[in-house]
Formats: C-alpha cells, sequence, structure tokens
C-alpha cells in the first residue's frame, strides 16, 4: 500500500505541474476570457485516463494505476476549476459563453475517454 501511496503522490504531482505549466502557456497566448487552458486540459485528461483505463485492463499493477490514473489525471485535471469557472461566467451573466464551456467539455469528455480506451484496443 505504501508503494500505491507514493505512487499517487508522485503522479499528482507531476501532474500538477503539468496543468500549471497549461495555465502558464495560456496566459502566455492571451487567453483571458474563455478558459481555453482549463478546457484542453480537462479533454486532454479525459483522453489519458481512457487510454489508461484501456491499458489497466489488461494490467493487475496497482502501482502504474495509482501513478497514472489517480495520480497523474488526478492531478492534472482541473474539474474544480472548471466548476468555478462556471459559476463565475454565470456570476457576469456570460450564460451562452457559459453553456458552451458545459457542453463542449462535457460532451468532448466523455468522447474522448471513449476514444482513448478504444485506441488501447487496436
Amino acid at each position: 500500500m505504501l508503494r500505491e501511496i507514493i505512487s499517487v503522490a508522485l503522479g499528482g504531482a507531476l501532474g500538477s505541474v503539468l496543468r500549471y505549466l497549461a495555465g502558464r502557456c495560456a496566459a502566455a497566448l492571451h487567453f483571458t476570457s474563455f478558459p481555453a487552458a482549463t478546457l484542453t486540459v480537462n479533454l486532454l485528461g479525459c483522453l489519458l485516463i481512457g487510454i489508461f483505463y484501456g491499458i489497466f485492463e489488461k494490467s493487475t499493477s496497482n502501482t502504474a494505476n495509482a501513478f497514472f490514473v489517480i495520480g497523474l489525471c488526478g492531478g492534472f485535471t482541473t474539474f474544480s476549476s472548471f466548476a468555478g469557472e462556471i459559476l463565475k461566467m454565470t456570476d457576469r451573466s456570460e450564460w451562452l459563453t457559459s453553456a458552451i464551456y458545459l457542453a463542449a467539455s462535457i460532451f468532448f469528455g466523455i468522447l474522448l475517454v471513449a476514444l482513448g480506451r478504444w485506441m488501447t484496443k487496436l
């Protein structure tokens, strides 16, 4: 169990750093009103978790699953930021923008998890 806890911690640290860098890249590209970095990270995280789900269906490695699925993807994806951004947009009465962001995140997120899982079965 200690090995799995360390794996989650290391994967989470890496995922968090990658998330931070994605935010810095978005800031450098001047994405200020639309949360492009969070949307991109969430969608990429969904694809990655689908790939990892597919890979670990064939494996019994709890340590690798802990690192990649729980740690890396958990530290990388930012659905708490997502929820906060939706709330901020609705507070500013940006109804259309928040609806597009919400729908795109959910629809494409689920689609990309399925795609990632499918990719592992080729």
